[in-house]
């Protein structure tokens, strides 16, 4: 509590209604955790730094293959959890979905990894590419409601529900990862489907309030709360904020600051409302508003430029 009411505090008076030890405690806690975010700023950019400046110096070829594994063991890491949680009863599936949901969406940090000076860049897309292959053969073929990734993510339990949202999702990641490499489109994409979407049906169903509004197909059971939507739009900016650094600056419509931040409200915006009303076909939806409020909002912006 010291540490949040620090920050409306100021330093110097001590505040009337506050007892000048509480005071001294939360300027110190609050002096604390600063210096601590300092220290981990420091820590995350020198391993980054080493890290990079080690990959520089392996053959393209290496490198690029080396990421590509390192996605797949991430994937697997997460996957293999998730499964395991569901498992054990400790994970609800709906969770285990959207957890997948949100780690698939940040696959992109290991984009700096690969080096495009050889085209086993686009080994990027490697896992994405073998996830959709896996999913037709286990949501069309095999059809084994048993199997691990229709527990964990599914809603229903049905395999064929692989071949809606899952495996769209996967190809969306493909047509990313090769066509929209480090694009500030391709960051504020992953960050509307892999974060405000994965986050959205998780704040609707655990704070469902608010006004409840009719969603596709449109019948009397489709229903999506104006807190879900919310937590879409807040997630969509937070996970935008965290992967934007991946952007080359080539790649940038917008500069960073507020310009950047007023592109993303009105992309994120117009996603809330595009998610509310499109069912199970959120995540194509979703991916055609992005790219399409994308080059909405650029447009205007280049003319204004130009007059």
């Amino acid at each position: 509590m010291c540490f949040f009411l620090s920050f409306f505090l100021d330093e110097k008076p001590v505040h009337p209604f506050i007892h000048p030890s509480i005071h001294t405690n939360c300027i110190n806690e609050r002096s604390y955790y600063q210096e601590q975010y300092i220290h981990i700023y420091i820590y995350r950019m020198a391993f980054t730094t080493l890290l990079l400046e080690s990959l520089d110096a392996i053959d393209p070829i290496q490198r690029n293959v080396l990421a590509a594994l390192a996605t797949v063991v991430y994937v697997k890491a997460v996957v293999g959890t998730c499964e395991y949680l569901v498992s054990q009863k400790i994970l609800a599936p709906k969770i285990s979905r959207k957890c997948i949901h949100i780690a698939a969406g940040s696959w992109i940090v290991f984009w700096p990894c690969f080096d495009t000076s050889h085209w086993t860049w686009k080994l990027n897309v490697l896992v994405p590419a073998v996830y959709t292959v896996q999913l037709f053969v286990k949501g069309a073929i095999l059809k084994n409601p048993n199997d691990p990734d229709v527990l964990t993510m599914t809603r229903t339990g049905s395999p064929e529900e692989l071949l809606n949202g899952p495996i769209i999702f996967t190809i969306i990641m493909c047509v990313v990862g090769l066509q929209l490499y480090r694009t500030q489109l391709g960051v504020a994409l992953m960050a509307c489907l892999g974060y405000g979407d994965g986050i959205a049906p998780l704040v609707g169903y655990y704070f469902p309030c608010g006004t409840h509004y009719p969603t596709f197909p449109f019948g009397p059971n489709d229903k999506k709360t104006l807190t879900g939507s919310l937590g879409l739009f807040v997630a969509s900016l937070a996970g935008y904020s965290l992967l934007k650094g991946l952007i080359l600056d080539s790649e940038r419509e917008f500069a960073s600051g507020a310009d950047e931040l007023a592109m993303m409200i009105r992309v994120a915006a117009m996603v809330a409302v595009t998610e509310g009303i499109s069912g199970e076909y959120d995540n194509p939806c979703i991916a055609l508003v992005v790219t399409l409020a994308y080059s909405f909002v650029v447009v205007p912006d280049e003319i204004h430029n130009d007059v």
